[in-house]
């Protein structure tokens, strides 16, 4: 606290003993207010002292040399303040990366451990699989496609690969010659009329089977056949009669590649 004056003298004026006493009184008691002060302000400056070194003791291990571990937190860092200079070489580990930059969404950049999970980034020995029905015509490079990657015919009547005679005739000769492109069986099919109506199935100019009429109205034979790629198929025709017929021949595949040609 400030020095007060205890009494203003004036000129002329008799110094008594009681003025004198009351102004020695008030500078001792300044001075023991001044010397309190000093020493409680010596003593909040030691106790602040040693609250920073304490501080300081556990913030930084002298005997590392470096920051105790897990004190540096985001909220204790000025935003941008840590640039890659301030970063020592290889401290960075997977542990310290907040958890989302690892392994996030699809099209979020991050980091990813390599596997085949849906987050997960391929390895660069891996071979990627296509998804089923993936593969179009323009994935495929001109003359990718053997005939061995062509899926084998069965002899099945789920689809129409050929027809080999569809209008209804009764002349006699070969009607039509069919190549095999892919090895594999076909169903061949048709219908004949009237019992002297004869139809020669052929391969690689061996009859194979021979189907005929059974009466006045039209009845569908079928037979199956093993095929090889390049095999010939010939359909020959004999009618008894001018109304001794064939018709809808046809050749039957349980796929919807064409196996002849």
């Amino acid at each position: 606290m400030a020095y007060s004056r205890i009494k203003v003298w004036i000129p002329g004026e008799v110094l008594t003993a009681n003025d004198l006493n009351a102004e020695f009184t008030g500078c001792i008691g300044n001075e023991n207010d001044l010397l309190t002060r000093i020493t409680n302000e010596a003593t909040s400056r030691a106790t602040a002292d040693t609250t920073l070194q304490d501080n300081i003791d556990t913030i930084y291990d002298s005997t590392a040399g470096e920051i105790e571990a897990n004190l540096v937190v985001e909220d204790s860092i000025k935003a941008n303040a840590v640039t890659v200079a301030k970063i020592k070489d290889g401290e960075i580990t997977l542990a310290k990366m907040a958890a989302s930059a690892k392994s996030p969404a699809a099209g979020t950049e991050g980091l990813r451990k390599l596997g085949t999970g849906a987050l997960d980034a391929m390895p660069g020995n891996a071979t990627p699989t296509p998804a089923d029905g993936s593969v179009t015509e323009a994935k495929l490079a001109s003359e990718a496609v053997t005939m061995a990657k062509m899926k084998a015919p069965t002899a099945v009547a789920t689809t129409i690969i050929a027809r080999w005679q569809e209008a209804e005739t009764a002349t006699t000769g070969t009607l039509a010659t069919l190549y095999v492109t892919v090895s594999g069986n076909i169903r061949v099919s048709c219908q004949l009329v009237r019992t002297d109506a004869v139809l020669t199935i052929s391969k690689n100019g061996s009859s194979v089977k021979t189907l005929t009429g059974t009466g006045p109205y039209y009845v569908t034979f079928t037979y199956d056949m093993a095929v090889t790629l390049g095999d010939r198929i010939d359909f020959s025709f004999a009618a008894g009669q001018a109304n001794s017929m064939v018709r809808y021949g046809r050749i039957y595949s349980g796929t919807s590649i064409g196996a002849v040609s």
